[in-house]
């Protein structure tokens, strides 16, 4: 298992060098150019645009830019915004905590309550409580994110004054933006979930079970459920991943300072190192969740667990097999 993590994160070098050469490519020839956002375009001279441009080091050569840029990330410098001056990598780790509050908490919403109502539905497959539940889930997720967010903004902070609109604070800073971020993830978890509920208790074994005399509690939450966890946990994972930046609508809707609200104002103003850093940042967190998720597939499949220690196994008893006929060898050929 070390092995395999120890492979798995060397394997995460060339895809974040891909990412950081593709990110930077596409922002050297993306339209626009920061220094005119700067300084302004009636108000600069073609002198300060000049100073300004060497002073950014965005007058040299594409080539000559890129080994700079790889060069910084190398070192974990993701280089400074043109826009406020700050550190990005000091900036990033302090947004960081904020954004990943957002998404443990929309994921735990979306497994708390999707998982029971899709395990729900298959139990009850075809009957009107299955209907119902389908059609609430496909309405839930047709409803785009940002609607969703200005119409509870309107209803529980305008009209009734319950919750907090924007910002940060408590935990009631948190409780629309987590409802608004969670509605689709959410419809698509219980269809998952019925999905792999119903292909599973299909099973013969669920059907042996059964004429064991078993209750249908420990026969669906013993034996049917963590059959069906495999699909579940990969599209958690990936919901997880992509709302660790792609929460970009909820903090743009709630004003939370966040990596997503920072990469869309970076993209605005056309502040380059702080779009290639958050991008980088973004894709070196979704390889390290894949990573985890991928090892959650031992804890939920023993079969998985055991694939890995035959691996193992049969690594082992080839080389001591090698060994011991390694000599043998010698001896004939003497």
């Amino acid at each position: 298992m070390i092995k395999y993590i120890a492979k798995r994160l060397l394997q995460m070098i060339p895809v974040l060098i891909c990412v950081a050469i593709l990110i930077f490519t596409l922002m050297f020839f993306v339209p626009g150019d920061p220094v005119q956002i700067m300084l302004g375009d009636y108000t600069s001279t073609p002198e300060q645009i000049a100073e300004t441009r060497a002073r950014l080091g965005i007058d040299k050569p594409y080539w000559e830019q890129l080994v700079i840029y790889l060069n910084g990330i190398v070192h974990l410098d993701f280089g400074e915004s043109f826009i406020l001056g700050n550190d990005v990598g000091e900036e990033l780790l302090e947004r960081f905590p904020r954004s990943l509050t957002l998404a443990l908490s929309s994921l735990g919403f979306i497994v708390i309550l999707g998982v029971p109502l899709g395990v729900l539905c298959a139990l009850n497959a075809g009957k009107l409580l299955d209907k119902i539940l389908m059609v609430l889930t496909l309405i839930l997720n047709s409803m785009p994110t940002f609607w969703l967010g200005l119409l509870m903004i309107l209803l529980f902070s305008v009209r009734l004054n319950w919750l907090p609109s924007n910002g940060i604070g408590g935990v009631e800073y948190y409780v629309m933006p987590i409802i608004a971020a969670s509605v689709g993830s959410l419809a698509n978890i219980t269809r998952q979930t019925r999905s792999s509920m119903l292909e599973v208790i299909r099973s013969d074994y669920v059907t042996t079970a059964r004429s064991k005399g078993l209750s249908e509690r420990k026969i669906t939450y013993g034996h049917a459920l963590p059959n069906a966890l495999i699909p579940i946990i990969t599209i958690c994972g990936s919901y997880f991943g992509f709302m660790i930046g792609g929460t970009t609508v909820i903090e743009t809707v709630f004003s939370i300072p966040g990596i997503g609200s920072y990469l869309v104002n970076s993209i605005n103003s056309r502040d380059y190192p702080v779009v290639r850093g958050s991008i980088l940042f973004i894709a070196f967190s979704f390889s390290v969740i894949m990573l985890v998720v991928d090892l959650l597939y031992a804890f939920a499949d023993p079969r998985i667990k055991a694939s890995y220690a035959g691996n193992k196994r049969k690594k082992k008893e080839t080389a001591e097999t090698g060994a011991d006929e390694q000599p043998a060898a010698g001896k004939e050929g003497t």
